[in-house]
């Protein structure tokens, strides 16, 4: 699917969906004019994870902390234990 249809499915920004792809957090199949302009195919895999990477953005994990739990599911569990660590801190200095 092209990425007006998948900016209506996640709510994200075309210029949003194109960082996660510049950042490396998806990788949508895609063909290249001789412009060397290029036309996206996503799946719905894609869709799904982007998805995700929006959930974990308004929970503010970082793109490296995304990046992390996307490429190494056992370091997971530290990742989100380092993002309550900084919320309940954040929360605690706002107090």
């Amino acid at each position: 699917m092209k990425i007006k249809t998948v900016c209506d499915l996640t709510g994200l920004t075309d210029r949003a969906i194109r960082y996660y792809i510049e950042e490396k957090l998806i990788s949508p199949a895609y063909t290249e004019n001789y412009l060397g302009r290029k036309s996206f195919d996503f799946s719905q895999n894609d869709v799904e994870e982007l998805k995700s990477i929006s959930v974990l953005r308004k929970f503010d994990f970082t793109i490296e902390e995304i990046r992390d739990i996307a490429h190494d599911a056992e370091n997971s569990k530290a990742v989100i234990q380092n993002v309550k660590a900084r919320t309940e801190h954040t929360i605690a200095e706002g107090q």
